[in-house]
């Protein structure tokens, strides 16, 4: 048989034999089987996704993301004496100028103060969420643009379900105090929220001795992903931490500068200047941030205590004014200079210059 399209010449044991493939069903199978499966997969392929009313799968980052962003922690010392406020986009914790305390606030917990509008302004300016105090047994809780929900103690199986537990946003701006409230000991269960810059998530309270007697842990988790304004109803903002007062990767100099403890970052406008009453954090492009003790991941400043404690990686030291000379503690050591500075976030004092000596247990000098 000559050979031609359409012929398959195939060998077996005995004469060579020429088939047909118009003859040959099995291949005819093959062919149209393999055709089936590829329009089954380009009509899945083709098929919009919308979402979880029809039961297909969400979107990467739609509602159906689960909830399970890393846990933050702060512990808030001092609100036994005085309200703290906290930022909660960023964690830190700050308490109020004394220029703004009213004679007709002392004695009284934060939920029963009257906020006044140079108050109000630092609040806000200062991107504060809320006001705790506790008297060891009880925590006061004031929110300021704040939108929360009923504490609950089931999980959050997405994000979604946290922003629809959360209340809807109030018509009304004047309403800027969105809660007032006292919590027992233990807070029930976690409570959702979204703050003023836009940012989703839910926390909880505890009194805790952890850095002092009645000091409060507020454990939360926070996101401010792009899709969280489509949850939400509402835009998430740009958050302002200067450089000097997040997670460093830099060295931190410290120095006395017009009778003030003074620390900067190298290459940069930021610079936190501590006098006898008060913390204030420049940074050029920025309107200054004020407060008599800050409290952040990094530092914790004490401006009447004259004192900074910087935290690094499971180490901390501190640092003091005496005279116009910068006292550092760092393990069991202590030493002065005209100035210091510390790696950062490893915390190494490289100076070799410094004459360490043994600190005292009870060593605590006054600012002079």
């Amino acid at each position: 048989m000559p050979r031609g399209v359409g012929t398959v010449i195939t060998h077996q044991k005995g004469p060579l034999m020429a088939t047909s493939d118009r003859s040959c069903p099995r291949r005819r199978f093959l062919t149209w089987r393999f055709c089936i499966c590829l329009v089954v997969v380009v009509l899945i392929c083709d098929e919009p996704v919308t979402g979880e009313d029809n039961g297909k799968v969400p979107l990467p980052g739609a509602h159906g993301r689960p909830f399970d962003e890393v846990w933050s922690q702060r512990i808030i010392a001092g609100a036994q004496r005085e309200p703290v406020f906290i930022d909660i986009d960023t964690g830190r914790g700050m308490t109020a100028p004394a220029t703004l305390m009213t004679q007709e606030n002392n004695g009284k917990t934060v939920t029963d103060w009257a906020f006044s509008d140079a108050l109000k302004h630092w609040i806000q300016h200062s991107g504060i969420d809320l006001a705790v105090q506790t008297d060891g047994h009880s925590i006061w809780l004031v929110g300021f643009d704040l939108r929360v929900g009923e504490p609950t103690i089931e999980q959050f199986k997405s994000e979604a379900d946290v922003a629809k537990a959360v209340l809807p946003r109030r018509n009304n701006a004047t309403q800027w105090i969105t809660l007032r409230t006292k919590l027992a000991n233990v807070a029930p269960g976690r409570t959702p929220f979204v703050t003023r810059e836009g940012g989703l998530g839910a926390l909880s309270l505890h009194i805790t001795d952890f850095r002092g007697p009645n000091s409060i842990q507020v454990d939360y988790q926070l996101t401010r992903r792009p899709y969280v304004p489509k949850l939400t109803g509402q835009q998430v903002f740009a958050v302002y931490e200067p450089l000097i007062l997040g997670q460093m990767a830099t060295f931190l100099i410290a120095d006395v500068t017009d009778h003030k403890l003074c620390l900067r970052t190298p290459g940069s406008s930021n610079q936190i200047e501590i006098s006898a009453d008060e913390v204030v954090v420049r940074e050029a492009a920025h309107a200054e941030l004020r407060a008599v003790r800050l409290h952040t991941g990094t530092l914790d400043i004490d401006a009447p205590a004259g004192r900074v404690t910087v935290n690094g990686r499971g180490k901390s030291a501190t640092l003091r004014r005496v005279g116009d000379r910068i006292q550092v503690e760092f393990g069991k050591q202590i030493a002065d200079s005209d100035e210091i500075t510390i790696w950062m976030p490893e915390l190494k004092i490289p100076d070799m210059r410094l004459r360490w000596k043994t600190a005292k247990a009870d060593h605590e000098p006054k600012p002079r």
